[in-house]
């Protein structure tokens, strides 16, 4: 059976195992995953028009009409406006360049009446 070393045996410790290599190793790591996940890239700003309705129950649902599908909602306007951002970039960060869709008339919303 080997003999364990380190901090918990009578032998003295591993070199390999000493904490400025392991620093070192943790650094090293951290860059690979800086400029694999976390490598910054190129802010593009896109303006869409949100269509915010408040609901019965509180709160708000939110729709961008230029991208089909994309909905989200909050129990205040500032939590749906945090939601829908969201929302919008996980719909635009799976398209390619070529399609995500820009508004490019302006959507008027209004009131209108209606007679019965």
């Amino acid at each position: 059976m080997p003999n364990p070393s380190g901090p918990f045996s009578n032998d003295p410790p591993n070199p390999s195992h000493s904490p400025k290599r392991g620093a070192k190793d943790f650094k090293s790591v951290a860059s690979c995953y800086n400029d694999l996940v976390m490598k910054p890239r190129k802010a593009r700003v896109l303006k869409y028009t949100a269509i915010f309705e408040p609901e019965k129950v509180g709160g708000y649902s939110v729709t961008i009409p230029a991208l089909p599908g994309c909905v989200s909602e909050g129990d205040t306007f500032e939590e749906a406006l945090k939601n829908i951002k969201e929302a919008a970039e996980l719909y635009l960060e799976d398209l390619k360049e070529s399609e995500i869709p820009e508004e490019t008339k302006p959507i008027v919303v209004s009131p209108i009446n209606v007679r019965l």
